[in-house]
Protein backbone atom coordinates (compact mmCIF):
# COMPACT_ATOMS: atom_id res chain seq x y z
CA UNK A 1 0.00 0.00 0.00
CA UNK A 2 2.62 2.20 -1.15
CA UNK A 3 3.60 4.24 -4.67
CA UNK A 4 7.14 3.91 -4.45
CA UNK A 5 8.88 0.36 -5.69
CA UNK A 6 11.19 -0.72 -3.15
CA UNK A 7 14.38 -3.78 -3.46
CA UNK A 8 15.29 -4.98 -0.16
CA UNK A 9 18.25 -7.10 -0.18
CA UNK A 10 18.55 -9.39 2.87
CA UNK A 11 22.10 -10.12 4.10
CA UNK A 12 23.81 -13.03 6.87
CA UNK A 13 26.62 -11.76 8.84
CA UNK A 14 27.96 -15.10 10.79
CA UNK A 15 30.80 -14.88 12.69
CA UNK A 16 32.36 -18.63 13.72
CA UNK A 17 35.09 -19.34 16.51
CA UNK A 18 37.00 -22.61 17.07
CA UNK A 19 35.95 -25.83 15.05
CA UNK A 20 33.45 -23.92 13.04
CA UNK A 21 30.99 -22.92 16.44
CA UNK A 22 28.70 -19.50 14.72
CA UNK A 23 29.20 -17.60 17.56
CA UNK A 24 26.83 -14.69 15.75
CA UNK A 25 24.03 -15.07 13.52
CA UNK A 26 22.46 -12.03 12.04
CA UNK A 27 20.20 -10.77 9.18
CA UNK A 28 21.20 -7.53 7.79
CA UNK A 29 18.62 -5.36 5.60
CA UNK A 30 19.73 -2.91 3.11
CA UNK A 31 16.87 -1.28 1.43
CA UNK A 32 16.56 1.54 -1.48
CA UNK A 33 13.79 2.94 -3.91
CA UNK A 34 14.04 0.74 -7.20
CA UNK A 35 14.54 1.87 -10.04
CA UNK A 36 14.54 -0.08 -13.67
CA UNK A 37 17.83 -0.28 -14.80
CA UNK A 38 17.12 -0.08 -18.18
CA UNK A 39 16.94 3.70 -17.81
CA UNK A 40 18.51 4.98 -14.99
CA UNK A 41 21.44 6.94 -14.72
CA UNK A 42 22.64 6.10 -11.57
CA UNK A 43 22.80 3.52 -8.97
CA UNK A 44 20.26 1.86 -6.35
CA UNK A 45 20.97 4.86 -3.53
CA UNK A 46 20.18 2.73 -0.28
CA UNK A 47 18.03 4.76 2.17
CA UNK A 48 18.46 6.67 5.28
CA UNK A 49 18.13 5.10 8.63
CA UNK A 50 14.68 6.61 9.29
CA UNK A 51 13.29 5.68 5.70
CA UNK A 52 14.71 2.06 6.04
CA UNK A 53 12.75 1.69 8.77
CA UNK A 54 9.45 2.70 6.96
CA UNK A 55 10.32 0.30 4.76
CA UNK A 56 10.82 -2.35 6.84
CA UNK A 57 8.13 -1.85 8.42
CA UNK A 58 6.19 -1.85 5.15
CA UNK A 59 7.32 -5.07 4.55
CA UNK A 60 6.00 -6.68 7.47
CA UNK A 61 2.58 -5.35 7.25
CA UNK A 62 2.58 -6.83 3.49
CA UNK A 63 3.66 -9.72 4.57
CA UNK A 64 1.16 -10.25 7.00
CA UNK A 65 -1.82 -8.36 5.17
CA UNK A 66 -4.66 -11.14 4.45
CA UNK A 67 -5.19 -9.38 0.91
CA UNK A 68 -1.41 -8.54 -0.37
CA UNK A 69 -0.84 -10.38 -3.56
CA UNK A 70 2.24 -10.83 -6.10
CA UNK A 71 2.58 -8.97 -9.05
CA UNK A 72 1.48 -10.17 -12.23
CA UNK A 73 3.59 -12.82 -14.34
CA UNK A 74 5.21 -10.35 -16.26
CA UNK A 75 6.01 -7.42 -13.64
CA UNK A 76 7.58 -10.88 -11.86
CA UNK A 77 9.50 -11.70 -14.86
CA UNK A 78 10.88 -8.25 -15.50
CA UNK A 79 12.07 -7.93 -12.14
CA UNK A 80 13.84 -11.21 -12.37
CA UNK A 81 15.69 -9.42 -14.87
CA UNK A 82 16.98 -7.33 -12.44
CA UNK A 83 18.29 -9.41 -9.62
CA UNK A 84 21.40 -9.83 -10.60
CA UNK A 85 22.24 -5.93 -11.23
CA UNK A 86 20.10 -4.56 -8.55
CA UNK A 87 22.44 -7.18 -5.54
CA UNK A 88 25.51 -6.22 -7.12
CA UNK A 89 24.64 -2.29 -6.53
CA UNK A 90 23.53 -3.16 -3.02
CA UNK A 91 26.25 -5.70 -1.98
CA UNK A 92 29.23 -2.94 -1.25
CA UNK A 93 26.82 -1.10 0.75
CA UNK A 94 25.76 -4.66 2.19
CA UNK A 95 29.62 -5.50 3.03
CA UNK A 96 30.46 -2.54 4.39
CA UNK A 97 27.60 -2.22 7.34
CA UNK A 98 28.24 -5.79 7.94
CA UNK A 99 31.53 -5.84 8.77
CA UNK A 100 30.59 -2.67 11.24
CA UNK A 101 28.34 -4.98 12.61
CA UNK A 102 31.11 -7.93 12.99
CA UNK A 103 33.40 -5.11 14.46
CA UNK A 104 30.98 -4.47 17.08
CA UNK A 105 30.24 -8.05 17.52
CA UNK A 106 33.15 -9.14 18.17
CA UNK A 107 33.85 -6.64 21.03
CA UNK A 108 30.24 -7.95 22.77
CA UNK A 109 31.93 -11.39 22.22
CA UNK A 110 35.27 -10.96 23.82
CA UNK A 111 33.54 -8.75 26.30
CA UNK A 112 31.31 -12.05 27.12
CA UNK A 113 34.50 -14.02 27.20
CA UNK A 114 35.94 -11.41 29.91
CA UNK A 115 32.84 -12.24 31.64
CA UNK A 116 32.19 -15.52 31.58
CA UNK A 117 35.83 -16.01 32.50
CA UNK A 118 35.84 -13.39 35.65
CA UNK A 119 32.46 -15.69 36.82
CA UNK A 120 34.16 -18.90 36.78
CA UNK A 121 37.33 -17.61 38.26
CA UNK A 122 35.09 -16.42 41.41
CA UNK A 123 33.44 -20.17 41.08
CA UNK A 124 36.44 -21.79 41.44
CA UNK A 125 37.97 -19.59 44.02
CA UNK A 126 34.69 -20.12 46.24
CA UNK A 127 34.87 -24.08 46.04
CA UNK A 128 38.54 -23.91 46.59
CA UNK A 129 37.47 -22.02 49.95
CA UNK A 130 34.78 -24.32 50.60
CA UNK A 131 37.48 -27.71 50.12
CA UNK A 132 40.43 -26.05 52.18
CA UNK A 133 37.69 -24.62 55.28
CA UNK A 134 36.63 -28.29 55.54
CA UNK A 135 40.26 -29.92 55.47
CA UNK A 136 41.16 -27.17 58.25
CA UNK A 137 38.32 -28.21 60.29
CA UNK A 138 38.49 -31.99 59.87
CA UNK A 139 36.51 -34.10 62.13
CA UNK A 140 36.89 -33.70 65.60
CA UNK A 141 38.84 -36.25 67.84
CA UNK A 142 36.35 -37.18 69.86
CA UNK A 143 33.78 -38.22 66.95
CA UNK A 144 36.16 -39.79 65.69
CA UNK A 145 37.11 -42.43 68.70
CA UNK A 146 34.12 -44.64 68.06
CA UNK A 147 34.44 -44.97 64.42
CA UNK A 148 35.38 -48.63 63.02
CA UNK A 149 37.86 -49.11 60.55
CA UNK A 150 35.71 -48.95 57.78
CA UNK A 151 34.40 -45.34 58.45
CA UNK A 152 37.77 -44.40 58.95
CA UNK A 153 38.57 -45.73 55.56
CA UNK A 154 35.51 -44.03 54.08
CA UNK A 155 36.99 -40.86 56.29
CA UNK A 156 40.13 -41.17 54.77
CA UNK A 157 38.62 -41.71 51.51
CA UNK A 158 37.06 -38.81 51.46
CA UNK A 159 39.59 -36.46 52.07
CA UNK A 160 41.95 -37.80 50.17
CA UNK A 161 39.35 -36.87 47.18
CA UNK A 162 39.14 -33.33 48.74
CA UNK A 163 43.00 -33.09 48.26
CA UNK A 164 42.98 -34.17 44.75
CA UNK A 165 39.92 -31.73 44.09
CA UNK A 166 41.68 -29.08 45.84
CA UNK A 167 44.86 -29.73 43.45
CA UNK A 168 42.41 -29.99 40.19
CA UNK A 169 41.07 -26.45 41.59
CA UNK A 170 44.41 -25.00 41.00
CA UNK A 171 45.04 -26.43 37.70
CA UNK A 172 41.64 -25.05 36.81
CA UNK A 173 41.87 -21.85 37.70
CA UNK A 174 45.08 -21.28 35.40
CA UNK A 175 43.19 -23.09 32.75
CA UNK A 176 39.76 -22.51 32.40
CA UNK A 177 39.57 -18.45 32.29
CA UNK A 178 41.76 -19.21 29.18
CA UNK A 179 40.05 -21.60 27.21
CA UNK A 180 36.65 -19.90 27.92
CA UNK A 181 38.26 -16.91 26.33
CA UNK A 182 39.44 -18.75 24.08
CA UNK A 183 35.96 -20.57 22.76
CA UNK A 184 34.64 -16.59 21.79
CA UNK A 185 37.51 -15.82 19.40
CA UNK A 186 36.57 -15.08 16.01
CA UNK A 187 38.04 -16.72 13.56
CA UNK A 188 36.12 -16.24 10.24
CA UNK A 189 33.44 -13.99 9.69
CA UNK A 190 30.92 -14.65 6.37
CA UNK A 191 29.08 -11.83 4.52
CA UNK A 192 26.92 -13.24 1.79
CA UNK A 193 23.38 -11.78 0.56
CA UNK A 194 20.65 -14.51 0.75
CA UNK A 195 17.36 -12.86 -0.16
CA UNK A 196 15.97 -10.12 -2.55
CA UNK A 197 12.39 -9.05 -1.93
CA UNK A 198 11.02 -6.39 -4.04
CA UNK A 199 7.95 -4.23 -2.59
CA UNK A 200 5.49 -3.83 -5.56
CA UNK A 201 2.97 -1.12 -5.15
CA UNK A 202 -0.67 -2.16 -5.77
CA UNK A 203 -1.66 0.22 -8.44
CA UNK A 204 0.88 -1.47 -10.54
Amino acid sequence: QDPVPRVVLLGRLSIHGHGAARLHDEIVPITAQWVDNTSKKRPLKPYGDSTEAATLSLLERTLEAKDARSPNKDQLEHLKGHIALDVAELLPVLRQRAEGLAAKAKQALTARGDREAKEMVELLKLQRARIQDTLTRGMPTQLTLDFGAEEKRQLEGERKHQQKRLADLEKELEAEPARIRRSYEVHATRIEPVGVVYLWPVTG
